[in-house]
């Protein structure tokens, strides 16, 4: 039997190599007939939709300079957001690969309109993946697409990444589109999708201003862009002061979300009316909820890590440049607490309004005070209206400075 192996060996290779011959002599070809789409805008119009695809088209060695692609943008409107997919794909000519998109821009038009009615087809889409970013923009989402095109390569093609690890540094939030939608239809629970704001500066590329210097966008994304709030789906309104935003971050961000924070008219006998600013690296969120004749949701957070950045003081203090521990007081530590708590109650107080539970005090007292829940909802007219009935209590504490 060795021996037959042995002598025949040759003709076992070669039906190996046909096998994959022909998957070798496709796979490229196949690879040539598809347009990778990294991300996608959604406009409204009289009509039904405007979708903006942005195109990775890989550059080849000869067109190449520094960059190994270029982006195209294709707009197409219809119907339906299926329709307008279907004309992008027939007006590029090539198998349009939305496998590979990782963020849809929504201009505030379409959240305004039905922003569920417009993410139904990439729900039931099984070639993009769950985890892709929504974000919205103020006005269309085909103009804020474009400037993408403004941003280093490696940010356009991957915008979600950049949401995702950058998220401190843009005071923001990667909202996958499986959490935007199962938040949507969970009734104690609300949707939330940060704004996409990406700015532009001319800049010359050979660093003068004189007429011969080519003149060239650099874009960037800015930070402390406001949030939109949903509830079922419907658009309820905006968390847009950078104040508010801050304080919203503070109580639903990761525990090791840092942030900066400017203290005004701080006094006590090292501070005369002094500007102060910090920077918070670590905070412990705790919440409990009251049943009782006056339900209240009461927040508990504590700070730790905080470290003194910059202090601007009408007061002389001897030896201010050699040590920091002397501007470590309590007045400083009342001052942050007392700027926090504000702007949590004014967050509180403005979600309140429109009904959006951005605190979670439903699920909370569903969870661990499930019969004095059920006691309170029953007690009220209407059940959908419960927020109007709860008391908000906050409570900020320095742990300790560094």
């Amino acid at each position: 039997m060795f021996r037959f192996f042995s002598r025949h060996a040759w003709i076992f290779a070669v039906i190996f190599l046909l096998i994959l011959f022909p998957v070798s002599l496709t796979s490229q070809a196949r690879l040539n007939n598809r347009a990778l789409i990294t991300g996608l805008a959604i406009d409204k119009n009289e009509s039904g939709y405007v979708v903006t695809a942005q195109i990775a088209r890989p550059l080849s060695s000869r067109e190449a300079s520094g960059e190994s692609a270029v982006l195209d943008f294709v707009s197409e409107s219809g119907s339906s957001v299926t329709e307008c997919v279907k004309k992008i794909t027939f007006e590029i000519g090539e198998i349009a690969g939305l496998s590979h998109t990782n963020f849809i821009i929504l201009s505030k038009a379409v959240l305004e309109d039905n922003a569920i009615k417009a993410l139904d087809y990439f729900l039931r889409d099984l070639q993009i993946p769950t985890s892709v970013m929504i974000v919205y923009s103020k006005g269309n989402a085909k103009d804020v697409m474009a400037k993408t095109s403004d941003l280093d390569l490696s940010v356009s093609l991957g915008l979600q990444k950049v949401f995702m690890f950058k998220e401190e540094a843009l005071s923001t939030l990667m909202v996958p589109l499986q959490n935007f939608i199962d938040d949507a239809f969970n009734p104690s629970a609300f949707s939330i999708l940060p704004e996409l704001d990406i700015t532009t500066e001319e800049t010359s590329s050979s660093g003068q201003s004189d007429d011969k210097s080519k003149s060239v966008g650099k874009g960037r994304i800015k930070y402390f862009t406001p949030f939109a709030i949903f509830k079922n789906g419907k658009f309820l309104g905006e968390i847009n002061n950078e104040n508010e935003i801050r304080a919203f971050l503070l109580a639903k961000a990761k525990n090791s979300h840092q942030f900066n924070l400017v203290i005004d008219g701080v006094n006590d006998d090292v501070y005369n009316n002094a500007s102060v600013g910090v920077r918070v690296s670590d905070k412990n969120v705790k919440m409990a909820v009251s049943l009782g004749e006056k339900p209240t949701l009461n927040l508990n957070i504590m700070l730790d890590k905080v470290k003194l950045l910059e202090v601007n003081n009408n007061a002389i203090l001897s030896g201010a440049y050699i040590a920091q521990k002397p501007y470590l007081t309590k007045t400083l530590e009342r001052a942050i607490a007392c700027q926090l708590e504000n702007d949590l109650k004014i967050v509180f107080n403005k979600t309140k309004v429109i009904g959006a539970d951005v605190f979670g005090f439903a699920d909370f007292a569903y969870k661990f005070n499930h019969k004095e829940w059920g006691e309170f909802i029953n007690s009220i007219p209407n059940a959908d209206d419960y927020l109007n009935y709860v008391d908000f209590n906050v409570k900020v504490e320095v742990s300790s400075f560094i």
